[in-house]
């Protein structure tokens, strides 16, 4: 099932990494989920800039569940055990730090929320742990969609039952079923199950669609889900116009197929890339730092005084020049300590 590590796919994993930094500096940090939800004005220059950016960094978390599918999951004890290490080696190593600096108390409930309750900081973990869980069913259910022939059939029907009426009505069926807008393990599955068939159609795939056609889309899309924002803002529907940032929205779903069909179209030749592409299998490391709930309240403080002391125009270049110091800082601290542990090993 699993593949040999590809340098382009590895590469859109770095990529998709520093996007889910970018969008959570979006989001939290400069506070585009509270002034879309707030039900007071929320149109501004500022948030046309946000609403714009988050249009096109909303696609990571699914371009991690396709990869994940595309390559397969094999149940195996020893990469539970390899991912569960890590999520408690970062918690317990940020508490302990937020301890000793006295910005931390140590009491027993949090010596127990940052070690064996660790897992439960992350909503994405505990959802790949529960997709490594049922994977092997999953597997199953994409042969039986591929020996009946019936791939894109099968992919119709659930991105109808998802992505278009779980989407529309979310407070009725989704919410029963818990898609839960997209963060949810139903959802994950689809994406997965989306990626096996991607894996399975990969020359066909390729042949319709190219590098430049899968980036027109992806842009597109970003741009048609950027606008709509934009517009709802302008009358004042910012609950509607965060809907549109589901990760189970229509456009969001498509505009992640066209980035990932896009790195598999790209061909990494250049000795930049394959550096890049090595990255690849410490961003977990990253997501782990930067999401730790000790690290929220202050990851981002310096963007949002930046960002407050300067001109609009200046908000993306702040916001990425911030995020990839950010993101690179997070990636040494997980590359040194996935190099330690490997040698360790040895």
């Amino acid at each position: 099932m699993q593949k040999e590590r590809q340098n382009n796919i590895e590469l859109c994993r770095v990529c998709v990494m520093l996007f889910i930094v970018v969008h959570h500096c979006i989001v939290s940090g400069l506070g585009l989920n509270e002034t879309l939800n707030n039900g007071g004005e929320c149109f501004s220059s500022s948030t046309i800039c946000l609403i714009s950016m988050n249009a096109f960094v909303i696609i990571s978390v699914n371009v991690f569940f396709l990869i994940s599918g595309y390559f397969g999951i094999k149940l195996r004890a020893q990469k539970m055990k390899k991912l569960l290490e890590e999520v408690l080696f970062y918690s317990v190593a940020i508490y302990a730090v937020c301890v000793l600096v006295g910005v931390e108390s140590l009491t027993f409930k949090n010596i127990l929320k940052y070690t064996i309750l660790s897992i439960n900081n992350y909503w994405f973990v505990i959802v790949y742990v529960a997709l490594m869980f049922v994977s092997p069913a999953l597997n199953y259910a994409a042969d039986y969609l591929k020996e009946n022939n019936c791939e894109v059939q099968g992919l119709g029907i659930m991105f109808f039952c998802l992505c278009v009426y779980g989407y529309v009505f979310s407070n009725g069926f989704s919410e029963y079923i818990g898609i839960n807008n997209g963060y949810s393990l139903i959802f994950a599955s689809f994406l997965y199950i989306t990626g096996r068939v991607i894996h399975e159609k990969e020359s066909v795939i390729k042949q319709r669609m190219n590098f430049s056609r899968s980036a027109i889309a992806y842009i597109t899309s970003s741009v048609i889900i950027s606008g709509g924002g934009i517009l709802l803002a302008y009358y004042n529907r910012g609950t509607l116009a965060w809907k549109l940032y589901s990760y189970n929205a229509p456009l969001v779903y498509i505009s992640s197929l066209c980035f990932f069909i896009m790195f598999l179209n790209y061909a990494s030749q250049g000795k930049a890339a394959r550096i890049l592409g090595k990255l690849g299998k410490d961003v977990f490391g990253v997501y782990l730092i930067h999401t730790m709930p000790l690290i929220r309240p202050y990851r981002y403080f310096i963007a949002k005084w930046l960002t407050e002391k300067s001109p609009m125009a200046m908000f993306p270049i702040i916001i990425i020049i911030y995020c990839v110091i950010l993101f690179a800082i997070c990636l040494l601290i997980s590359h040194t300590r996935n190099r330690f542990v490997s040698r360790s090993k040895i």
